[in-house]
């Protein structure tokens, strides 16, 4: 059974489009602020509260969360410092941006430093080191993500190719249009997508060295 928090701002997300599981990550209509990485399909985010070093503070913690009538649970797992963490977490989320909102929502009535991670790694999702990428497009066949690049040259743009892997670690080429720094300025240029294609585009999150790694060059 899935542990949730009560998100006052769920309201504010409509729907979640997912373009089929064939895809290599949850990719999601440019109506939505909601984000996630693509290197993580079908994962589940959560809120980490905290995490410790010994097993006994992180059970201290979540003792004391279930006072205040949360539900936590303890995840033990090595971090990408090779370090095993406890980390006390709350809540378990199908998109990045409800983990946000539940844990903006616990910050500020706790005055906690809570952030969003993904379901079985004990490491911060909301990184510095992250880029934004306008996805219009994912093919099994290589041909096919040229084509879909031609066609978007066509019409003004600059778009490239980044290989990705799901889950299953079937290899895709996902085509995209623009990459961005900051969710802000993504956000806008997928509204100015839309208006002007009459189509949907998705905003994809993901880390920039393995962008940068796994882009093509342009041709």
């Amino acid at each position: 059974m899935r542990m949730r928090l009560p998100l006052t701002s769920a309201s504010l997300f409509l729907f979640l489009a997912v373009l089929g599981a064939a895809l290599p990550s949850l990719v999601l209509a440019w109506t939505e602020t909601k984000m996630v990485s693509p290197r993580n399909q079908a994962e589940n985010y959560a809120v980490q509260v905290e995490r410790f070093e010994d097993a006994a503070s992180a059970q201290a913690l979540a003792d004391s969360l279930r006072q205040k009538e949360f539900s936590p649970y303890i995840l033990a797992a090595r971090g990408s410092d090779d370090v095993i963490w406890y980390a006390v977490r709350l809540g378990l989320f199908d998109s990045i941006e409800d983990a946000r909102a539940a844990a903006d929502d616990y910050n500020a009535k706790f005055t906690g430093k809570a952030f969003v991670a993904i379901s079985g790694n004990v490491d911060s999702l909301e990184k510095d080191n992250q880029v934004y990428f306008l996805q219009v497009g994912a093919f099994v066949e290589h041909t096919n993500a040229l084509e879909r690049v031609k066609e978007y040259k066509g019409k003004g743009y600059k778009p490239g190719i980044v290989k990705l892997y799901d889950k299953s670690k079937n290899h895709w080429y996902v085509v995209f249009t623009d990459v961005f720094e900051n969710p802000e300025d993504a956000r806008k240029a997928a509204t100015a997508f839309h208006e002007k294609e009459k189509k949907p585009c998705y905003i994809n999150m993901i880390d920039a060295d393995l962008f940068k790694d796994r882009k093509e060059p342009a041709s």
